[in-house]
């Protein structure tokens, strides 16, 4: 009987260690995080992580860094995404390199053909703990750069008017100035 009891007590405790094993092994984090980047023109970039702001540096033209807690540590990587006029020759990049950083380029020959908006995941570790991150790139920055055509007619009319004006005033002033002589 004795020994009946001790290999029950012997199973219960290696299902326990094996219980607490598996369960040690899985992620903290099952869902995974979600990053936003909206780039608003050359100069200006916000990101979100799940809703709360992430500093953002504007360190050139098209060039910025996100700066994280320090106990973010995200993979090496490089995701691209193309500008959304489809073109494949431009785009935009986002790059972990293995720091609480990333770094994002615009206006950059990317050579892929992932779609502006699409949803990209990578590897992040939290305090060591390995994690899933999801990063959708929103570029917003190329839209208003040309003038709309009602601002383009109104600065011709406004040249030409400008033009025939002096003009007139020319050919006033030539035949007064003629006239004066005879």
């Amino acid at each position: 009987m004795k020994t009946n009891l001790r290999s029950k007590l012997r199973t219960l405790v290696f299902l326990g260690i094996a219980i607490i094993a598996a369960a040690s092994t899985q992620p903290l984090f099952a869902v995974p995080l979600d990053l936003q980047i909206t780039e608003n023109s050359s100069t200006s970039l916000s990101a979100t992580l799940d809703g709360s702001a992430v500093p953002v540096q504007n360190t050139a033209a098209d060039r910025w860094t996100l700066t994280f807690a320090d106990t973010f540590v995200f993979a090496v990587f490089d995701v691209p995404w193309v500008e959304p006029d489809g073109s494949p020759s431009l785009g935009n990049f986002v790059s972990g390199t293995g720091t609480n950083q990333l770094f994002v380029l615009s206006d950059f020959p990317v050579g892929d053909d992932t779609p502006d908006g699409t949803t990209q995941t990578q590897s992040v570790f939290i305090s060591g703990i390995r994690t899933d991150i999801n990063i959708t790139f929103h570029d917003h920055g190329d839209g208003a750069t040309v003038p709309d055509t009602g601002a383009t007619s109104g600065l011709l009319f406004l040249a030409m008017i400008a033009v025939a004006g002096a003009r007139y005033l020319s050919t006033t002033l030539s035949t007064r100035q003629l006239s004066v002589r005879t």
